[in-house]
C-alpha cells in the first residue's frame, strides 16, 4: 500500500477536519488445517499455550486490517483516516472468520478547513454496532 491511512478505534471525528465517504470492510476468512486441530485438541488435555493457533489467529486479524485499507483506498482513494475500526472475530470448527469495518473519511481542503475553522471545535459521533470491540495494535 502506498498511501498511508490512520486507523482509529474512537467512534467519533472533528467535522471541521473530516468528511466521511462511506463504511469499509475487510474480511478474511482461513481454515484450520486437521495438523492444527489435533495439535490444538492435545493442548486443550494437557493445558498450555498453542503457539500455532495464536499465530494463525494473529494472521487472519492482521490479514482483516489490510483488507480494510485496501477496500477503502479501493473504494475512496481519497481516504486518509478510517474511524470506528472494529474487529470481530468467530470460528468454527475448521474455520476462522475475521471482519474488520469501520468509516472512511478524507481532510477538507485547507481553503475549506479554514474557513470553517473560526467556528468553535466540533465532533460528531458514529453509531456503535452492539459487537465485541477488539483494539487495533
Amino acid at each position: 500500500m502506498d498511501k498511508n491511512v490512520i486507523l482509529s478505534t474512537l467512534m467519533t471525528y472533528d467535522v471541521n477536519k473530516y468528511k466521511p465517504l462511506g463504511i469499509v470492510r475487510g474480511i478474511n476468512v482461513h481454515g484450520v488445517s486437521l495438523f492444527r486441530n489435533i495439535v490444538s485438541n492435545l493442548s486443550s488435555l494437557f493445558g498450555g499455550k498453542n503457539d500455532a493457533i495464536n499465530k494463525k489467529v494473529d494472521d487472519v486479524y492482521n490479514e482483516a486490517i489490510d483488507e480494510l485499507i485496501k477496500n477503502a483506498l479501493t473504494m475512496y482513494p481519497d481516504v486518509t483516516m478510517i474511524s470506528g475500526v472494529e474487529v470481530t472475530l468467530s470460528e468454527t470448527k475448521n474455520v476462522i472468520i475475521c471482519v474488520a469495518t469501520g468509516t472512511a473519511l478524507t481532510k477538507y481542503s485547507t481553503s475549506s478547513s479554514s474557513s470553517s475553522s473560526s467556528s468553535s471545535s466540533s465532533s460528531v459521533s458514529l453509531p456503535r454496532k452492539a459487537q465485541t470491540r477488539k483494539n487495533i495494535r
